[in-house]
């Protein structure tokens, strides 16, 4: 199953399980920042106050990228101790609400393997996650470079 060898003496790949991300495979990461868009209430406020254990979690507020972009380039795993600043202004209006979530600001990170990958030779890929579950983006659709945020919009 798991072959001891560089990839390039694999005789047959599909035979073989390896981690996607090795200490000589450079990749990059991603960041976005996401704000809860304060037309966008929650369940239970729009309702009328509901009590919070009848929000499902399957309802995902619409969320707006407040920043995104790649942060750090062609590192390795032996990368540890990198550090990037990112400045952001963070409108404080969606925190205002008397219903707070973990909606309201969160980010996500991607790791992104530069080519030459294992990625480039995947095929037939299948997710373990049922359709029915819906989870938030990780980007945005249209992956703008920062900053996203119109502070004109709030």
């Amino acid at each position: 199953m798991y072959e001891n060898a560089r990839l390039e003496e694999v005789k047959d790949r599909r035979t073989v399980v390896r981690p996607l991300v090795d200490g000589t495979q450079t990749f990059d990461i991603a960041a976005t920042v996401w704000i809860r868009e304060p037309s966008s209430q929650l369940e239970d406020e729009i309702e009328g106050g509901e009590d919070e254990g009848t929000q499902s979690d399957s309802d995902v507020p619409h969320e707006i990228p407040l920043f995104s972009d790649i942060i750090f380039r062609r590192l390795t795993l032996k990368d540890k101790r990198a550090l990037k600043e990112v400045n952001l202004q963070i409108p404080t209006e969606v925190f205002k609400s008397r219903k707070l979530s973990n909606f309201d600001i969160r980010a996500t990170f991607a790791l992104i393997p530069n080519s030459p990958s294992l990625l480039d030779y995947a095929v037939n890929y299948s997710t373990w996650i049922p359709s029915s579950i819906k989870n938030p983006p990780k980007r945005p659709s249209e992956y703008v470079v920062v900053p996203l945020y119109n502070r004109n919009t709030y």
